[in-house]
Parts: structure tokens; C-alpha cells; sequence
């Protein structure tokens, strides 16, 4: 099975990051949420376009050019280690950004597209957002593009308006998301898909929490083991960062303890 995770761009992916960009200006793609990296083609050298990028989650940073903060993540798929899609988390939004833009632009690399992988990235990217204590995220689309418009309707996305946005004189739909519910709806359609790099520690809480409600009912005796292992899942992860259980695997461990 093919898994996915995010990871932020850094140089050791320099050729990789070039040759992805350099795609959708062959196939003349849009490339959203790609933060400042795309400064490449505008004759930028690839450190000043990365610097640029990372900087971006500060704020006196990305205020110097007009811009809200950032966070920009590649998705990898682990499988061949290939840089497969893009997502870029923005929060203290400016006042247009609030109108439209929100909190989250993403792309998936042309020859990889009608793959399904933009849900993951999306679900991904809500995680993340989740991270940054985002409750309600604001995502937006061209009303003509369907593939994007209904990746944010398969993760939970509220339509909330449809509008020209004035900037590009372009039809836009705007949706929202609230996070919390929309990564606990769609955990298990995407906990097998997807590869916690680095433990999310309340995702793994909330699954260890799963468990003890699941057991709750049993003799008491064998919920202190269910207790006992729900305890180290977490500290474990918190500490170490290692631990990557979907949820089916967490249950088998749990039954091995009886």
C-alpha cells in the first residue's frame, strides 16, 4: 500500500524541488501553495528562494512583504521517496486573504493528478493546521476546476459562498472546515494512507483514547493492561517520535495483551 507524509523543502531535495516546479511549467499547470520556492523561475537562485519560504512562519518576516505567515510542506510518497504534491498552511490572515485565498493552497504534480492524492494531502494539511491551533481553516478554488472542488468536499468542506474574486475576475467558490471534526470523520479512510513522520502527539492521543472507550466495558483486570498501553503508546511518541501504529495495528496489539 502506498503511504504518504509532508515534509518541509530543505536542500537536500534541491534537485528534486527544481525538476517538480519545472513540470508544471512544461505542462503550463498552476502550481498553488508551493510558498516562495517558485521564485525560481523568476531568476532567483534556489537558496534565496528557500530561505525565503522558511522564513515565511515569522511574522515580522513575512509582514515586510504584505504577506500572513506560512508553512510549506512537500508531499512525499514514501514508497519511491518522490515528491508528489505541495501544500502551504497560512494562518493570521490578511484582511484579502480573508476574502479569499485562506488558510490552505495545495498541487498535486501534473503527471501524478486523478490519483486521489490530493485528498491525502489535504487531510495532511489539516493535521498540520490542527498543529498550529487552527479550529477553522478557509480554503478556496476556481469554481470551473472539479477536481479541487470536490477534494474539499470529500474532507468535509462547508461551500460557504460563491463570488468573483476580484483580484483575477475569476468565479471562486469558498469553503470552510472545521478541523477537529473533519480529521476524526475521515480517520479512518486516511490512517492507512498516510506515514506520521513526526508523531503527531494529540493524533495519537485521540486514537489511544479510542481504545480505552472501546474497552472500557471489560473486566477490570484487562483494562489496566488497555491502560498501561495507552500510556506508553503516548509517551513513546511524545519522547522517541518513532511509533507509526494505524489504528487496526493498535487494536491487534492491545488483543495480544489478553
Amino acid at each position: 500500500m502506498e503511504k504518504f507524509y509532508l515534509e518541509e523543502p530543505s536542500i537536500k531535495r534541491k534537485d528534486e524541488i527544481i525538476d517538480y516546479i519545472n513540470e508544471f511549467a512544461f505542462y503550463h499547470s498552476d502550481l498553488n501553495g508551493i510558498g516562495a520556492l517558485d521564485q525560481i523561475l523568476e531568476g532567483h537562485t534556489f537558496l534565496e528562494a528557500l530561505e525565503r519560504c522558511l522564513n515565511m512562519r515569522y511574522e515580522e518576516y513575512a509582514k515586510k512583504f504584505g504577506r500572513c505567515q506560512s508553512k510549506t510542506f512537500l508531499l512525499i510518497r514514501e514508497n519511491d521517496d518522490r515528491i508528489v504534491g505541495n501544500i502551504n498552511i497560512r494562518w493570521n490572515l490578511t484582511d484579502e486573504m480573508k476574502l479569499f485565498g485562506g488558510n490552505i493552497g495545495y498541487s498535486i504534480r501534473p503527471t501524478e493528478r486523478r490519483k486521489g492524492y490530493n485528498k491525502i494531502n489535504l487531510y495532511l494539511g489539516l493535521m498540520e493546521a490542527q498543529k498550529l491551533g487552527l479550529d477553522r481553516v478557509m480554503l478556496d478554488c476556481d469554481a470551473s476546476n472539479i477536481a479541487s472542488d470536490k477534494t474539499m468536499q470529500a474532507l468535509g468542506g462547508v461551500l460557504e459562498r460563491t463570488e468573483v474574486d476580484p483580484s483575477d475576475g475569476i468565479l471562486t467558490n469558498v469553503y470552510w472546515f472545521n478541523v477537529d471534526e473533519c480529521l476524526e470523520k475521515y480517520r479512518e479512510q486516511y490512517i492507512d494512507k498516510i506515514k506520521l513522520k513526526n508523531c503527531d502527539f494529540s493524533f495519537t492521543l485521540r486514537c489511544s483514547c479510542d481504545i480505552l472507550r472501546l474497552y472500557s466495558m471489560r473486566e477490570n483486570s484487562y483494562n489496566i493492561y488497555v491502560s498501561i498501553f495507552a500510556y506508553v503508546n503516548v509517551l513513546a511518541c511524545r519522547w522517541m517520535r518513532v511509533i507509526n501504529y494505524s489504528t487496526s495495528q493498535m487494536f491487534s496489539l492491545v488483543d495480544g495483551c489478553e
